[in-house]
């Protein structure tokens, strides 16, 4: 009964899909008769594939997995030949079908793409690695009608590009179709056959807005995120990162990279998100059918369109719109995977230090990330207000990156000025623990301790102009037990100095104790 209502839905269309056809061609008050036949050859596939599909159907009398996929090949066509006219067609119908219920065998999903075998190396060429081939298979539907592309115009400066990439995505794949985000039409030259949908969304748009709505115009099962294709040669092999993505249960398949001048990278990044700190590095842990688990892929990826619409892009700069959809992807334990032997030629992006500061301010706000380290060796920093980190912090834990330094700076003035007012001062208590176990400030520190020699003549009260001039405030503690020296002037041997978030305690001893400190020194 399901099959009988799918396939009347499907008669309907292509009744409707065949009348349109019909007008258009027989409206010659626009169209000459060389525009009319360059029309009916146009859409003389589509017609012919649809019949197929619509026969297959008839012919079948129970829902089975054939009778699933001939009735989603034949809807997704009519989608395709509705949408060359301008017509609208729920693209959620399409995505609906995936599985199919078997009384026999339960819930069975549909064989994607064709599997692929290893093949190995060539017994009079030794040298010469064939890899792995798709092998023939009758089970899966046509590839134009599971994947799509998507593309983005403001990642070329220059439009010729643009055209280069179609003219080579037709070249490799003529039948798959992209969708294209551009601010203003482009003009296509006719002998680009590639079917374009092109999407103007103005000149400013942020990059969030639109990754997500070329997947929302997207109708496919699968779509192909191009970042910066420089070109589109055959060694993509989509099919393969599909198959990866139907099989293993992955939200995502990249595959390597290589630059202009020659460079080639795995494709495969490991994050860590610790201490305030995101690291970026190369390499991976495990492997599964010859791609590796990664956390964050440079590349362009193949992703289902559901996945996509669910979990979504969120940062609008271009340097971090993906590095915070991978992050939220590990967040919730979700896979993503890299096959290297699908590769992708990858356009030059040279970044100024400044610029790339400034797009990865959002990223370090939502994060509280202090420090970036990219796997290129790149190394980005952001202050505690760039951060916006929150004060004060609780006790026992982590202290970000940019306060430690606060207090570091506020440490090094303190001895700066003991130099400069003659003043012997060395670290003391857990500021002397960090020195020695951890060249530094210790992780979980809550303040700091220095302790000096105390002097008739010279006391830090008597300079504290010094610290004010340097934005900080130095006052006493315990006042009441100060001694008093010529009628006036306190004598105290204990102060706090309050830097930004931090306070230092300084602390007099008598010449004995640092006499004795510094002969054990020796």
């Amino acid at each position: 009964m399901a099959i009988k209502k799918w396939s009347i839905k499907i008669v309907v269309l292509f009744i409707g899909t065949l009348l349109t056809f019909v007008l258009l061609a027989t409206n010659r008050n626009n169209l000459n008769e060389s525009g009319v036949k360059t029309l009916q050859n146009k859409y003389k596939l589509h017609l012919q594939n649809i019949a197929i599909h619509l026969s297959k159907i008839v012919e079948l009398t129970r829902r089975t997995p054939e009778a699933q996929t001939e009735a989603r090949n034949a809807l997704i066509l009519t989608q395709a030949a509705l949408a060359e006219f301008g017509i609208e067609f729920p693209s959620n119908t399409v995505n609906k079908i995936t599985t199919i219920k078997s009384p026999e065998n339960g819930t069975e999903t549909l064989c994607v793409v064709c599997p692929d075998k290893y093949i190995g190396t060539n017994a009079d060429y030794p040298w010469f690695e064939k890899g792995r081939v798709l092998t023939n298979c009758t089970k899966a539907p046509p590839f134009q009608t599971i994947l799509s592309i998507l593309l983005n115009g403001r990642d070329y400066p220059d439009q010729s590009k643009i055209i280069l990439v179609l003219r080579e995505i037709y070249a490799t794949y003529p039948r798959l179709t992209v969708h294209l985000a551009v601010a203003e039409k482009l003009l296509i030259p006719e002998d680009v056959k590639v079917v374009v949908h092109q999407h103007i969304l103005g000149n400013d748009p942020a990059s969030s807005s639109i990754w997500n709505t070329l997947v929302e115009r997207a109708t496919t099962e699968y779509v192909l995120v191009a970042r910066q294709i420089e070109h589109f040669q055959w060694y993509v092999l989509l099919e393969r990162m599909v198959r990866i993505l139907s099989e293993l249960g992955v939200k995502a398949v990249g595959g390597a990279i290589r630059t202009p001048d020659g460079h080639w990278a795995m494709g495969c990044q490991q994050t860590r998100l610790r201490n305030y700190t995101l690291t970026y590095r190369d390499g991976y842990h495990t492997s599964k059918q010859s791609c590796a688990y990664c956390d964050y892929i440079p590349s362009s990826f193949v992703s289902r369109t559901s996945t996509l619409r669910a979990i979504q892009f969120k940062m609008a700069s271009p340097s971090t719109v993906f590095q915070d959809y991978f992050l939220r992807l590990q967040k919730d334990r979700k896979l993503v995977m890299s096959c290297p032997d699908a590769m992708f030629y990858v356009l030059a992006v040279n970044k100024t230090a400044s610029l790339l500061q400034k797009q990865w301010i959002p990223m370090a706000q939502k994060y509280a990330i202090n420090r970036v380290n990219l796997a290129d060796g790149r190394r980005l920093s952001f202050s505690c207000n760039e951060a916006n980190t929150k004060f004060p912090w609780t006790g026992g834990t982590i202290v970000p990156v940019c306060a430690v330094e606060t207090l570091l700076k506020g440490i090094i003035d303190a001895m700066d000025i003991c130099e400069k007012i003659g003043l012997f001062c060395h670290l003391d208590g857990g500021t002397t623990l960090g020195a020695m176990k951890f060249n530094g400030i210790l992780p979980w520190e809550r303040d700091a301790d220095l302790s000096y020699v105390t002097s008739k003549n010279i006391t830090f009260w008597e300079h504290r102009d010094e610290f004010r001039k340097l934005g900080y405030t130095l006052s006493l503690i315990f006042p009441e037990n100060c001694r008093k020296f010529n009628g006036s002037n306190q004598r105290c041997y204990h102060y706090v100095l309050q830097v930004p978030h931090w306070r230092i305690e300084l602390w007099g001893a008598t010449p004995r104790l640092m006499t004795y400190f510094c002969a054990r020194k020796r």
